[in-house]
């Protein structure tokens, strides 16, 4: 995949990145060095833009960084307003300034070509020597013929990882699932679990990929995990202290809950991890009972085949 880039008037100038490899944080690095940067502006607000943000603080805390947010709340497109706004007063409370509701208009340079400043859509400006751009990667899709792809230019796929053509066979960050709407997962854990059923399919061993995607991030040595597939829901069912980084968020549908998102909860989540992947069902009637948690717990011993792992459960040749 590639990194994304803003619509802004800019020219070429020196000190505006993308981080998708190794080679692009040691330039970054050596940016910083030579230029003694203090001024930081890092735009986006999912997750590759708030971990770049968090990650430059903690290295460099007397740099001033401001974190620019197209949305309310950081991380809300993925987690919702409740827990997005917790991450954004994790991140004020780090000394990071978060611009909201606001995107990227303008980069202007100085008498050297470097980096000056920013301009933001509601025209206000800030004093930039970096500019980190973090809003996310597009599929490298262009050599595929169109009629395999999407309306976003990722490689449609079913759930054994076949695409329109049933001969082309793909996973990790190129692909969307048919079956979850469309939605694409780019971390490595999925890739892992991913090629592995890509290559079953491939053998002429089809096996209906089932796991539920698991995927993490991380913020000032706090992290947030989410299990599931982000869909629709109207109500997130709080468990925990929120306001201490101590809790679990299960997102419901009507009376249907189907993922979920944590932090400082590992033993909860990873069993929320089983229980989707086992396909038990999670109702919100269940959920907010004090006891849901030792309830499924003694769901998912009944019902865990022999072989916890997937892969290593189709090896041992439980079907």
């Amino acid at each position: 995949s590639a990194s994304e880039h803003p619509n802004v008037k800019s020219d070429n100038q020196a000190g505006v990145f993308t981080i998708r490899s190794l080679s692009d944080i040691q330039s970054l690095q050596r940016f910083m060095k030579e230029n003694k940067v203090r001024d930081i502006v890092v735009v986006g607000s999912n997750f590759i833009g708030p971990e770049i943000a968090s990650s430059l603080k903690q290295a460099n805390s007397s740099s001033h960084v401001s974190l620019i947010s197209n949305s309310k709340y950081l991380c809300e497109r993925v987690f919702g307003s409740q827990v997005g706004e917790r991450i954004t007063s994790i991140f004020q409370q780090n000394g990071i300034e978060v611009k909201s509701n606001v995107d990227l208009s303008a980069v202007s340079k100085n008498s050297e070509g470097k980096v000056s400043e920013i301009t933001l859509s509601d025209n206000s400006k800030i004093p930039a020597q970096l500019v980190i751009i973090g809003m996310g990667a597009s599929p490298n899709s262009e050599f595929l013929p169109k009629s395999l792809l999407d309306s976003k230019g990722y490689l449609s796929v079913n759930n054994f990882f076949q695409g329109s053509d049933p001969s082309v066979f793909a996973a990790g960050d190129i692909v969307s699932f048919k079956h979850l709407n469309s939605v694409s997962i780019p971390h490595y854990s999925e890739a892992i679990n991913q090629g592995t059923y890509a290559a079953w399919s491939m053998l002429g061993r089809r096996k209906a990929y089932t796991l539920a995607p698991f995927f993490w991030t991380r913020f000032f040595n706090k992290s947030f995990q989410f299990v599931g597939v982000p869909s629709q829901w109207d109500d997130l069912v709080m468990k925990g202290n929120l306001q201490e980084d101590t809790f679990v968020g299960v997102y419901c549908h009507n009376n249907n809950c189907h993922s979920a998102v944590a932090s400082g909860k590992t033993k909860e989540i990873v069993l929320l991890n089983q229980a989707i992947r086992l396909g038990l069902s999670l109702e919100k009637s269940e959920v907010v009972k004090d006891t849901f948690f030792e309830d499924l717990e003694a769901r998912v011993r009944k019902n865990m085949p022999n072989c916890a792992c997937g892969r290593v459960a189709e090896s041992c040749g439980r079907n």
